[in-house]
């Protein structure tokens, strides 16, 4: 039996409470609720010390020094999709939870729905990942548009690739319209990834190749996740993600979608962000 602990940004939310309290296996021993107002309270005044499962929902208790103090009690550790955290920081806690036989889980709610066949997932031959996402005028969310879509490929790959290619196409202001990144990886897969800022319409696809056959999927405006309110929660992506996690950690499958797979993404976007200064240098943007 896990002991939880909920730390929520906002006022107290009876749905959240209710999602919780359907999870097997996990006796919640504290739902803290508006902790935006508790920014400088420590993780030992928060969490309840029979804890050993926190699930963290506000973004500003993700500070290194309140993650580290409940990683060295032995805390689990759900994180939310965006967190306070560097590189650094990350790899040292990462470092502590492998020495501590702890997981940490980072949430993310758009590949939730997004289950790969066993059989393409479990082929070590190469594959070809093809990703094409419209999102008009969102250049300033081009981080988080390449994070996504760089996680996912990396849950396939389970691998960083070789080389990187990016190449965007200018609009004559500050930012392109399209950009588009290829990926090679030793085993000779690959990945391409197309995003355009043009257009009104947001679209998300991805097709996947492999000697065992192609899947697609569709993302478009999130509709995987809308799975009809008459099944919640166990379509919630919150719930589903909690549902796995405790269930790996009952049955001791630690090693899943943490921090080092964040690790390995923050990387590679600074890699890509290097080559884009670059063509912006050389294009004259």
């Amino acid at each position: 039996m896990l002991h939880g602990t909920l730390l929520h940004p906002t006022e107290q939310n009876d749905s959240i409470s209710l999602l919780l309290h359907t999870l097997p296996g996990v006796r919640w021993e504290r739902l803290c609720f508006d902790t935006r107002r508790r920014l400088n309270v420590s993780a030992k005044a928060l969490v309840p010390e029979q804890s050993n499962l926190v699930v963290i929902l506000d973004t500003n208790c993700t500070r290194y020094g309140f993650l580290e103090e409940l990683i060295k009690r032995g805390c689990h550790l759900f994180l939310p999709e965006k967190n306070l955290l560097d590189l650094e920081e990350m790899a040292r806690l990462v470092m502590l939870a492998e020495e501590g036989n702890t997981a940490i889980r980072v949430r993310n709610d758009l590949l939730t729905h997004l289950v790969v066949p066993a059989t393409i997932a479990c082929d070590n031959h190469t594959k070809l990942i093809e990703i094409h996402q419209t999102a008009p005028g969102e250049f300033a969310q081009i981080k988080e548009l390449l994070h996504n879509n760089l996680l996912l490929i990396n849950r396939i790959t389970r691998t960083e690739p070789s080389r990187i290619s990016v190449c965007s196409v200018p609009n004559g202001g500050e930012h392109p319209e399209i950009f588009n990144l290829h990926l090679s990886f030793h085993d000779g897969s690959a990945a391409t990834v197309v995003i355009s800022f043009l257009g009104k319409k947001r679209e998300h696809s991805v097709c996947l190749h492999a000697s065992t056959g192609t899947s697609h999927f569709n993302l478009r405006n999130g509709e995987l996740l809308k799975k009809g309110f008459e099944s919640w929660p166990s379509t919630d992506p919150l719930y589903l993600q909690l549902h796995a996690f405790v269930d790996d950690l009952t049955q001791e499958r630690h090693k899943n979608a943490g921090l080092d797979d964040e690790m390995v993404i923050y990387r590679l976007i600074g890699k890509i962000y290097r080559k884009m200064e670059f063509n912006l240098e050389t294009s004259n943007w």
